[in-house]
């Protein structure tokens, strides 16, 4: 789900170097995907993954 985040989180950048406006639901997803993986990660102890998570969640606050 991280990569899912980062993904989006790319896109999103190249939409607004292409002057495309983004929808404010557009980050919101972002953060949700951000948010979730984090929860998963933190479930299943990989801390690898919690910090991506939380790198995610920087990017998009």
């Amino acid at each position: 789900m991280d990569r899912l985040g980062l993904a989006l989180h790319y896109e999103n950048i190249a939409r607004l170097m292409q002057g495309t406006e983004l929808v404010p639901g557009d980050i919101d997803t972002e953060e949700g995907l951000f948010r979730e993986a984090l929860t998963v990660c933190e479930a299943i102890g990989d801390r690898a993954g919690v910090a991506q998570s939380l790198f995610g969640l920087g990017l998009v606050s």
